[in-house]
């Protein structure tokens, strides 16, 4: 027997302390991971299901390429790279468990520049341009750059690029321009994502893993491809599994449990909209609401929809939205009809347009026609005409925030205001109640439009509009 005694608690705080200054050497990786680690591929594709570890994949990947500290194969290049991180935005890339963050909890602080911060939700601090750059240790002259697919594609990288990691789909022209970037070095690019049912078009990227351009790794949510080497049990049992799948509308469960490529389209999407939903009230009974109208330019160029509505709770957790009354054009209409149409929608329900609270429109679109080309400037004009003021009198039309996934977001969160009982739409509103009764999904549906108008103030009303953040609950 030993005859002296171990003070666990220092042991474990030293370890503790060890983890913090290099967590990289300390992660343990599911099989998966570490088969992707060691594909020597110059072009990897890892299409995965929702949580099972592919963005902190792609990030020890990419740290362990900077600094030569891989334990599955050896560095491609000597001395000092550039590295590029793009994905959708610098606010999606910043939200909580974003590439960002999770990037940021991984990196030795000790080897970069230390006037770099992040900031949850707004980025890296400290720096004129987003970047990270290695000051010390294996990886010392090396240079993390952070890119948007929002910037023009012309100028999101330099000549002498060594690796590129992509975060999320990554738009055709994105990849034309970046691929030119790695010639000269014989660079890397790695592509890490899950199917979504509003990601761009990935067609051109299936073509390049089928003519294997790209070593593709797809990986299904099952519990073998969340169990740690080492670990007594899985992080997700099938249980779990089975249970987030039914939680899941059915247009997305194959994408984000399979990452299959194309959606499922077999079921309604809003299967929380039941006749529940659909009941007359009185506008005395929503009194002191915010009052929007919502405007969609149209699937068809020129085919509008606007819609009345109403929120009680603006920006708290339990909002309530009700959908007031409805106008859609049955085909092509120009902005003065469109005007007129929703002076009348108003005034059918006894309002006008001082009544509304706030005006969100959709943004410029049309199918190379001009004039069946829709927007918010030509829209608010007529509006202003119709009502017998000046343009500058007339409130101003707000955009719709839009991203990769914002499809998504809005649908369920109408829907998981449904199931909480706080979505109701007036007998008034029969295309409203169509939609949301046979809406399978598809973004190329025309019955999409009406719900997009709906949706669009009501988001604006419940997440945005302020400048501190906000957590919406939203139930599938």
């Amino acid at each position: 027997m030993l005859d002296y005694a171990v003070d666990f608690s220092e042991v474990c705080a030293i370890a503790a302390q060890e983890c913090e200054r290099n967590p990289l050497d300390d992660q343990v990786w599911v099989n998966w991971q570490a088969e992707f680690m060691r594909d020597m591929h110059a072009c990897r594709l890892i299409r995965g299901a929702n949580q099972i570890g592919k963005t902190l994949c792609l990030v020890a990947d990419m740290l362990h390429e900077i600094r030569g500290t891989s334990p599955y194969r050896p560095r491609r290049f000597t001395g000092p790279i550039n590295v590029i991180l793009i994905g959708e935005s610098i606010e999606q890339m910043s939200t909580e468990g974003s590439i960002l963050e999770k990037l940021w909890e991984m990196i030795p602080k000790d080897e970069i520049d230390p006037r770099v911060s992040f900031v949850r939700g707004y980025g890296l601090r400290g720096v004129r341009q987003p970047a990270i750059r290695f000051v010390a240790g294996p990886g010392a002259g090396s240079v993390i750059r952070i890119r948007t697919y929002k910037q023009d594609p012309s100028t999101l990288a330099g000549s002498t690029i060594h690796a590129i990691y992509c975060d999320e789909p990554t738009p055709g022209r994105t990849y034309g321009e970046l691929v030119p970037r790695i010639f000269a070095h014989g660079g890397s690019m790695t592509i890490g994502f899950t199917p979504t049912l509003n990601m761009p078009d990935m067609v051109w990227l299936k073509d390049l893993v089928e003519a294997r351009v790209f070593a593709e790794h797809h990986v299904v949510l099952t519990p073998e491809a969340t169990w740690c080497e080492g670990f007594a049990r899985p992080r997700k049992t099938q249980a779990e599994i089975d249970e987030y799948r039914e939680r899941l509308p059915a247009v997305e469960r194959s994408m984000r449990i399979e990452a299959a490529w194309e959606p499922v389209f077999e079921g309604r999407y809003f299967t929380a909209f039941t006749d529940a939903c659909v009941k007359p009230f009185a506008l005395s009974e929503i009194a002191g609401a915010w009052l929007t109208v919502g405007t969609d330019h149209g699937l068809k160029a020129g085919k509008q929809a606007s819609v009345l509505t109403a929120v009680i709770g603006r920006h708290t957790d339990e909002p309530r939205a009700y959908v007031i009354a409805e106008a859609q054009s049955d085909g092509y209409t120009t902005p003065a009809q469109d005007a007129r149409a929703i002076v009348a929608m108003l005034a059918s329900v006894g309002l006008s347009w001082k009544d509304v609270d706030e005006w969100v429109g959709d943004r410029q679109t049309g199918d190379g026609n001009f004039l069946k080309s829709k927007n918010n400037t030509d829209l608010r004009r007529h509006l202003a005409a119709a009502c017998g003021v000046t343009m500058e009198d007339f409130p101003f039309i707000h955009l719709p925030k839009k991203w990769n996934g914002s499809l998504t977001h809005g649908m369920r969160l109408l829907n998981g205001m449904a199931a909480a009982g706080n979505f109701v739409v007036h007998p008034r509103c029969p295309l409203v109640i169509k939609a949301c009764m046979v809406w399978k999904g598809e973004k190329m549906d025309p019955v999409k439009d009406v719900l997009d108008a709906t949706r669009y103030p009501i988001e604006r009303s419940v997440m945005f509009g302020r400048s501190d953040g906000i957590k919406v609950r939203i139930l599938t």
